[in-house]
């Protein structure tokens, strides 16, 4: 696989986020990129504790076949760059 830089690895990981169901994408930032406990993020979003740990679980799920999707998606794109 070829090597990707910092900007399109940001870039790649903020599409996968994007594509997680706007139901569990609040809870996932909150827990992903912003360090929040789960406990913080049912009494920020107003949630029970157990709906958080389970829209964190489901989220990822997506999050991590969106990544494969998407990181799949930039290797086709990178070959046919190299082949033109």
């Amino acid at each position: 696989m070829a090597k990707v830089d910092f900007f399109q690895q940001a870039c790649l990981n903020g599409l996968a986020i994007a594509e997680v169901s706007p139901e569990y994408r609040d809870s996932m930032i909150l827990y992903i990129v912003e360090d929040v406990r789960q406990q913080e993020i049912a009494t920020l979003l107003r949630k029970h504790v157990r709906t958080v740990q389970r829209h964190i679980k489901l989220g990822l799920e997506e999050l991590r076949q969106a990544y494969l999707h998407l990181e799949n998606e930039q290797s086709i794109d990178m070959e046919r760059e190299s082949v033109q």
